[in-house]
């Protein structure tokens, strides 16, 4: 004769089945865990280049220089050929895009380098119309650029994603430009990759060189007589 399954029963199916479910959930949600040199390229810009690779990739680019503490920062500005021939100021940094078919529908790449080696990586896109959100953009970008699982959001409209040694923001932002006549009135699509561990070196150096010049203006006003 069958006995009648009990509260007790019950509890335990229960408990059994939502351990399933938990070991389920946890295999199907591996952390992102991505080294710097599996770092995926932005339109051929990678992190760990250096400054010297960047200058063969544009030849218009002057050598790089870097500041007193090893850090240095490139802007590279994109302008279609019939706005670079109609500017009189043309700095290195402004690239003729139609030389570089690649980035005809980038706005604005900036690199970070520290000891010539890029730490951080930004790049702007054209047609901002393509997407309507920014959780559209990351949500095609994460499978082609390889990050998995979800991104987390931010007051403003872009997302952040902590993967293994790098960490990534994508979503809109505005773009300054040199020229009014290549400004553009809405948010840019940007994707940013970072090397963390390079980002918090530079930002020390920083945080140690503003000490420095803070101590030095203080010892200036001490030592100044009317």
């Amino acid at each position: 004769m069958r006995t009648a399954p009990t509260r007790k029963n019950h509890q335990m199916r229960f408990l059994f089945i939502l351990a399933l479910l938990c070991i389920t959930a946890c295999k199907g949600q591996q952390p992102c865990q991505i080294t710097v040199e599996q770092a995926p390229s932005l339109r051929g810009l990678r992190l760990g280049m250096t400054t010297e690779d960047l200058v063969r990739q544009f030849a218009t680019l002057q050598p790089i220089k870097r500041s007193s503490i090893g850090i240095s920062t490139v802007r590279l500005v994109f302008v279609p050929r019939e706005k670079y021939v109609e500017l009189d100021l043309r700095p290195d940094y402004l690239i003729n895009n139609v030389n570089y078919p690649d980035f005809r529908d980038v706005n604005t790449a900036e690199i970070l380098f520290l000891e010539d080696r890029a730490y951080s990586i930004t790049v702007f896109y054209q047609n901002p119309d393509l997407w309507r959100t920014s959780d559209q953009f990351v949500s095609h970008i994460s499978p082609v650029l390889g990050f998995t699982g979800p991104w987390d959001s931010t007051l403003l409209d872009f997302k952040t994603k902590e993967c293994g040694m790098i960490s990534a923001k994508a979503g809109f932002k505005s773009v300054d430009t040199i020229s009014r006549a290549l400004s553009t009135a809405r948010p840019l699509p940007f994707m940013q990759v970072i090397d963390s561990a390079s980002q918090e070196k530079a930002r020390l150096r920083e945080r140690d060189q503003d000490t420095k010049e803070r101590q030095k203006l203080e010892g200036e006003r001490k030592a100044f007589r009317p």
